[in-house]
């Protein structure tokens, strides 16, 4: 039986020498276009079954400048001069995204006794600004309503009292009003949280009292000053010095962002020149800090470590910050409004 090569099988005899080259040269270039599509394939079989790299969480903690929130909102009397930091919440994030809102949780609803530990420290500390529940009471006025031509319509005078109506034992709740205010961030903030709702208040309260941001005066130049103007670098720079005397961790300007609110001054001054009338100001509003989240074993359980971390891309401050300071390089910390 006679024996054949592979060069005889590709290129039988027939063939001469320019077409057994060319007939090798394009089974090459098949044998490598082949190989070349099976690599392909493995590497976009390995790309489907790796495992997404996981995203990086960490913690916003978010300080407010009562003065500053009651602005244009409903507040309780005693805030809106209050010249004291307070705890405004405490949000998640994923590195480069949004804060985490709204999150189905296991424990979506608020439960009072989650607080249990932290409630008296909160409330102080925490405190819902909004005004305390208040009975409506009608009064009819005293006068025949003012009736013409053009307009029938009979003008009733409602105003809030609470002397005329409000019996010694109507004492509002201070507890079930502050708990309205604990609620409203677990459930816009809290259910994103990586952990029980008992933890997400003690980490509040742990975080806070560890970097307490309480007293008004942050440096001998960041004091409360509506005529005055900062700026924003310059109070990162001096929040890092006040905040690496008293910890041991090393913090530097680019570990702090700030929400600013715009307002629109309406008033004239004696002079009566009303150059300062109608101008934008933006006012400090809440100072931020950002922890990183590691998880370390003690003993039997897990424990969560927070560590500061940058929290921003300080760039945005020269073009369009998304927390409302919309590029400012300075503003003011009003002492009154």
């Amino acid at each position: 039986m006679p024996s054949y090569s592979l060069n005889d099988i590709c290129c039988p005899p027939s063939y001469n020498g320019e077409s057994r080259r060319a007939r090798w040269f394009f089974l090459g270039l098949f044998v490598f276009i082949g190989f070349m599509i099976i690599f392909i394939l493995i590497g976009l079989a390995a790309g489907l079954w790796k495992h997404a790299p996981e995203q990086d969480h960490y913690l916003i903690l978010s300080r407010q400048w009562p003065i500053t929130v009651c602005i244009a909102r409903q507040c309780d009397e005693k805030y809106r001069d209050q010249q004291e930091w307070l705890i405004n919440g405490l949000q998640s994030r994923i590195a480069g995204e949004k804060p985490l809102k709204n999150c189905e949780h296991e424990e979506n609803d608020f439960k009072p006794e989650s607080v249990k530990d932290e409630k008296d420290y909160f409330a102080t500390r925490w405190p819902n600004l909004d005004p305390l529940p208040h009975t409506l009471t009608i009064k009819e006025p005293t006068e025949k309503p003012t009736t013409t031509a053009t307009s029938t319509v009979k003008t009733t005078t409602v105003s809030i009292s609470s002397s005329t109506t409000k019996k010694p034992d109507d004492k509002p709740d201070d507890d079930k009003h502050n708990e309205k205010q604990w609620s409203k961030e677990w459930k816009q903030y809290g259910t994103c949280y990586d952990g029980k709702q008992a933890d997400y208040f003690q980490t509040i309260m742990e975080l806070d009292k560890t970097y307490l941001l309480k007293e008004a005066k942050i440096s001998e130049k960041i004091i409360p000053n509506t005529t005055a103007l900062i700026e924003l670098n310059t109070l990162a720079k001096t929040l890092a010095e006040y905040f690496n005397k008293k910890n041991e961790q090393k913090w530097d300007e680019s570990m702090f962002e700030f929400v600013c609110k715009l307002v629109i001054n309406t008033n004239k001054n004696d002079d009566d020149d009303d150059a300062e009338q109608g101008q934008h100001l933006y006012l400090l509003e809440e100072i931020r800090m950002c922890f990183g989240v590691m998880t370390t074993d003690d003993g039997d359980k897990k424990k969560q470590v927070h560590k500061p971390i940058e929290c921003f891309d300080r760039s945005s401050y020269g073009i369009e910050s998304p927390y409302g300071c919309f590029g400012q390089q300075s503003v003011r910390y009003p002492n009154a409004f």
